[in-house]
């Protein structure tokens, strides 16, 4: 595998994820080839899939939060100092924004090919502009600063329990 990383994203900097935690939990930045090979030794050991992604320079990120084919928030989370995570578990800052437009348009688009009734999906905010990070289909927490997203979860929620 790692000849592969290495061919496709080069020799770093990257970030290694957990595949099915949320929250920033186990996130790691790895700054080169020889970091990324140790790391993954000793993740293997957990039994628990890892992604690795390239590290792309950014300062914020928003998160969309989407119910039923309606945005029903953004988050924009900035990192603390000194930090690589925007995470708001993890020390970052959040806020919520309105008139992503061009994101939102995106959102929509990746919830109806996915067909999902509940999706966040993260932006990172680059030099170059938002670039797709990830997306879930479970929402990990709901922002204090923003509690529609929770009531209109638990809104589906009951919509389907019938």
């Amino acid at each position: 595998m790692l000849p592969l990383v290495e061919d496709r994203l080069g020799r770093g900097p990257y970030i290694l994820k957990p595949r099915e935690m949320g929250m920033g939990f186990a996130v790691q930045k790895i700054d080169t080839f020889q970091q990324l090979s140790s790391a993954i030794d000793m993740v293997a050991q957990a039994g628990v899939g890892y992604l690795v992604q390239p590290y792309l320079p950014h300062t914020a990120d928003t998160r969309v939060y989407l119910v039923e084919g309606e945005i029903i928030a953004a988050l924009h989370r900035s990192t603390g100092a000194g930090a690589y995570m925007t995470n708001v578990s993890q020390g970052g800052v959040g806020s919520v924004v309105r008139g992503w437009d061009d994101v939102e348009e995106q959102c929509l688009r990746i919830a109806t090919s996915l067909q999902a009734a509940c999706l966040s999906v993260d932006w990172l905010l680059t030099d170059s502009g938002p670039v797709l990070d990830e997306w879930s289909t479970g929402f990990g927490s709901f922002p204090d600063q923003e509690p529609a997203v929770g009531d209109a979860f638990f809104s589906w929620v009951r919509s389907q329990l019938g």
